[in-house]
């Protein structure tokens, strides 16, 4: 994989274009015009929902995303971002969240690369994490926990799961489980009501992908000590 970056301009305002390429077999022409589509892959295994995820990040931002096949071979996507002129005030700089005691916390996430990112930032966090694929798999894990004397205490779970059960569906049967348990729902979408009225579905938190370990520890921190 190629990454290249430099500054651009768009218009009068200054920006930075991203290209990424690799050396696969590249796309032919209708599988770039479905790229961003959701749940379109052509992977066996794919949920179709990474690409979906990216063009709503960047459409979010002001910038514009582009899927190419380069004559030279491989896929190739184009990323153009205007510079932000925000500036980030000094107490929302230095933002801080409350140390949460060490807990084991299930992630629930059909993409792999993502739960592995985020089991890494709990890990950090001090909390043992226990993964699942999706809701049936998450039920199943809660359910283990139980039986080995060492519960859940928290769950992260993907709102949407191509193909099996999703993160509203889930906390429903975990709730059968455990009552108690506390849940952060977590999607790449913005406009869904799960994710802006997360409360009123059953969830204590909600965290909109993408999320780094800053507002994964304060989205602890905020469920922890309601």
């Amino acid at each position: 994989v190629w990454i290249r970056a430099e500054p651009m301009a768009q218009g009068d305002r200054p920006g930075v274009r991203l290209q990424v390429r690799d050396d696969g077999r590249g796309m032919d022409a209708a599988t770039r015009r479905q790229a961003f589509e959701p749940y379109f892959s052509t992977k066996e295994k794919g949920s179709g929902l990474g690409l979906a995820i990216c063009y709503s990040v960047v459409q979010r931002h002001g910038g514009t995303i582009v899927a190419g096949s380069p004559a030279r071979g491989g896929a190739e996507f184009v990323l153009s971002l205007p510079a932000s002129d925000h500036r980030a005030a000094p107490e929302e700089a230095a933002r801080t969240s409350t140390p949460v005691e060490p807990l084991r916390i299930m992630v629930m996430d059909d993409e792999e690369p993502v739960l592995d990112i985020v089991r890494a930032m709990l890990e950090r966090l001090g909390h043992r994490v226990v993964g699942a694929a999706c809701g049936e798999e998450a039920v199943a894990a809660v359910r283990q926990a139980q039986a080995e004397g060492d519960p859940v205490r928290l769950a992260i779970l993907d709102l949407t799961v191509a193909g099996g059960m999703g993160g509203l569906r889930a906390l429903e049967e975990i709730r059968r489980l455990d009552p108690s348990l506390r849940a952060i729902v977590a999607s790449g979408y913005s406009s869904d009501p799960v994710l802006s009225d997360h409360r009123r579905h059953g969830f204590q938190g909600a965290l909109q992908k993408p999320f780094d370990q800053d507002a994964l520890a304060q989205a602890l921190s905020r469920v922890a000590s309601a």
